[in-house]
């Protein structure tokens, strides 16, 4: 199979989304651009919209590369450059919304939050280096783009992030299905850092006694159980109200 990882940092991203995202957003970390010869549409639009050169190869070439590639990938840098978490916060404080993922490992879940967070209003994302999924092609193409255009921060170590962003004045909650009060009963307007939990574990303790407010998520009593996709989707929504 097609490597999708170079050994020069340069990865391959595919699928439309994600590739017009990279190109719009952070056109210095492409590489290059293919597209199959029989994909017209997709070479002029390229051409056209972004004036980035194409080069055309035959719909082969994407044969080893995952279902949903829709014949067009970019060698990109994913090292995107992002402006510095205490200047994004300056700039949004007022209606900043962050959201961090303490041991997140199922890549596919990872771009779906990627995603909501992007189409709710979520000013960036924080992720723990070490015990997380990496922000890899398939996050891209799963996040539809939106891990090129929402800055991202990957961090040595969380707990101390949490401490430092604490400092900074945001307020730092969390989600858990035994917690004693409802995701509802919040409703005040704060600088804020959501933390979502592992798939299984969910927040590790050291995280949890760092946080401000600890709420569950109504659900039905006979089948509590969210994917932390849409427990993502679900807590934006409100704090997204909360801050509009």
């Amino acid at each position: 199979m097609k490597s999708l990882k170079n050994t020069n940092s340069y990865s391959w991203l595919y699928g439309l989304h994600a590739v017009e995202s990279a190109l719009k957003y952070h056109s210095y970390a492409v590489k290059e651009l293919k597209i199959a010869e029989n994909q017209k549409q997709l070479i002029n639009l390229f051409k056209d919209k972004y004036k980035f050169p194409v080069s055309t190869v035959e719909s082969n070439f994407f044969k080893d590369f995952p279902k949903g590639n829709q014949k067009i990938a970019a060698l990109v840098d994913l090292n995107f450059k992002q402006v510095s978490i205490e200047d994004l916060i300056s700039e949004h404080y007022d209606d900043l919304c962050l959201v961090a993922f303490d041991g997140i490992t199922d890549p596919q879940n990872l771009g779906s939050c990627i995603r909501s967070a992007k189409a709710l209003n979520a000013t960036g994302i924080i992720i723990q280096k070490h015990n997380n999924c990496s922000i890899t092609p398939l996050v891209h193409k799963i996040s539809a783009g939106a891990a090129s255009c929402l800055p991202i921060y990957i961090v040595n170590n969380l707990h101390q992030s949490i401490l430092k962003l604490k400092k900074l004045g945001v307020w730092i909650f969390g989600t858990s299905e035994h917690a004693e009060y409802l995701l509802t009963t919040y409703k005040d307007k704060k600088p804020s850092l959501i933390v979502f939990g592992s798939e299984g574990k969910g927040i590790r303790p050291v995280i949890l006694k760092e946080l401000d407010y600890l709420f569950s998520i109504p659900t039905n009593d006979a089948f509590q159980s969210l994917n932390i996709s849409m427990a993502c989707s679900i807590c934006l929504y409100h704090f997204q109200k909360i801050c509009n």
